[in-house]
């Protein structure tokens, strides 16, 4: 075997490793930019994008250029009792610098002789915004759905990472791994029903972030 392609076995041999020591799913696209890698991974339940790599320079250019309307700060709603977008949005000090959760849904409830609660579009994003380490070790978001009403009946999606707690639905993958940026992004719908009424709708986004060896918790309200 010739050495340039013992190189490249081995180069899609590390590649392979990365993606599925994720412990997620299989990559559907991936890009380079300016020494930084953008990497999306899909499965039943939607997808995951990171974003990692870089200078604190080029990191902070790239964060500019895509700003999330919903990143801390902002002030909004994260429950309804009629058909609306949901968002949460959090942030917290760490290692001289902060990483901020950012979340949205929509929100459809139907009523009839049933009432039903479908939650779509969801997306959840986590940033780590310091500069050194320009990568966090991992990065891990979430998204929660929740409704309160009588005798309510949940159906949990197909995919990775999701669980039921009550009357609650929460899609945790699994984290990813030496990264400043991950986007949880689902369009297909989360499901509650009840014979009777709901009375509320929720949701959050919420994250972990590992620096050094530490984990942090970001919570959005």
């Amino acid at each position: 075997m010739d050495s340039a392609r013992a190189k490249m076995m081995l180069s899609l041999l590390v590649i392979s490793g990365v993606i599925l020591g994720q412990g997620l799913l299989a990559p559907s696209a991936s890009a380079h930019t300016s020494s930084t890698s953008i990497q999306t991974v899909t499965d039943a339940g939607g997808s995951v994008t990171s974003v990692s790599g870089g200078t604190a320079a080029s990191k902070q250019a790239w964060l500019a250029a895509h700003p999330v309307s919903t990143r801390a700060g902002t002030i909004t709603p994260n429950y309804t009792i009629s058909n609306k977008e949901l968002y949460s949005s959090g942030r917290t000090n760490m290692y001289g610098s902060y990483s901020s959760v950012s979340g949205k849904t929509d929100a459809d409830v139907t009523s009839g002789w049933e009432e039903y609660a479908d939650f779509k579009n969801s997306s959840a994003t986590v940033d780590w915004w310091g500069g050194s380490p320009v990568n966090a070790r991992e990065l891990q978001a979430s998204m929660k759905w929740e409704v309160h009403g009588l005798d309510v009946s949940v159906s949990i999606p197909a995919g990775v990472g999701f669980s039921r707690s009550g009357t609650s639905i929460t899609w945790e993958p699994p984290a990813v791994g030496n990264t400043w940026h991950e986007t949880l992004s689902r369009s297909a719908s989360v499901h509650f029903w009840t014979p009777f009424t709901f009375y509320s709708e929720y949701f959050w986004s919420d994250a972990n972030v590992l620096l050094g060896t530490t984990w942090y918790y970001v919570k959005g309200n």
